[in-house]
This record gives structure tokens, C-alpha cells and sequence, in this order.
């Protein structure tokens, strides 16, 4: 079992995931821009409508491809928030607290009292957790 990880090393692993499938947006992007521009302009020299046109092809499948690049940039820039307000706090509760306020503030207070986990009671009896 490893030892105990900050909030700094989960989210740095987590955006390091999402790296290679944001360059590759970005790649993808660039590659359509620019076929689409060269074909634009071959058409335009050769005054071939038909090439010029079906250069905007590549060009308006690059919208689609740009919105998921900037939404991966966005989430991971709420995870880096996320990481600014984890290094603040000392216990679980406070934790909870923080992720739920995050959150709340980034989908809306409307989401806040959707709780998907479930507190743990503090009586156990036991004394174990699982």
C-alpha cells in the first residue's frame, strides 16, 4: 500500500490522464484547420468552386473538436481549484464540506443538496471501519 498522497499528487495523476487526449484534440484541430484553409485556397487559385467548398468541411468539423478541448482545459482547472481548497483543510468532515461548497458553487446551489455519498453515522458500536 502506497502511503498517503496529497491533493496536489491525486490531482496532478488525474490531469496527467487527461493530457495525451488533450493533445490529441489539439492535433486533430490543427490537422482539420489546415486542410480545410488548403483546400479553401486551392480552390480559390484554381477557381474551382467545388474544392473550395468542400474545404469548409473539414473546417466545421473542427468546431465539435475545439468545444471538448476547452472543456477538458475547464475541468481541469476546477481540478486545480479543487487541489487550492483541499490543502486547507485537517479532517474528513471538513473535507466533505469543502468538495460539497466547490461543487456547489461550479453546477449551481440547486446541486448541492444532491448528496451521492453517504455519511458515515459516528456511532459504530464497532470501532472498526471498513
Amino acid at each position: 500500500m502506497a502511503g498517503r498522497r496529497t491533493p496536489k499528487e491525486v490531482i496532478d495523476e488525474a490531469i496527467r490522464h487527461t493530457e495525451p487526449l488533450n493533445n490529441l484534440c489539439y492535433w486533430i484541430l490543427a490537422g482539420l484547420a489546415l486542410a480545410g484553409v488548403v483546400s479553401i485556397i486551392i480552390g480559390a487559385v484554381r477557381g474551382d468552386f467545388w474544392t473550395g467548398g468542400i474545404g469548409t468541411v473539414p473546417i466545421g468539423v473542427c468546431w465539435p473538436v475545439l468545444v471538448y478541448a476547452m472543456r477538458l482545459r475547464q475541468q481541469n482547472a476546477l481540478l486545480r481549484m479543487l487541489e487550492v481548497v483541499l490543502n486547507n483543510v485537517k479532517t474528513a468532515p471538513e473535507a466533505h464540506a469543502a468538495i460539497r461548497d466547490a461543487f456547489g458553487f461550479h453546477f449551481g446551489q440547486s446541486e448541492v443538496g444532491t448528496n451521492v455519498v453517504v455519511p458515515e453515522s459516528t456511532s459504530t458500536g464497532s470501532g472498526n471501519s471498513p
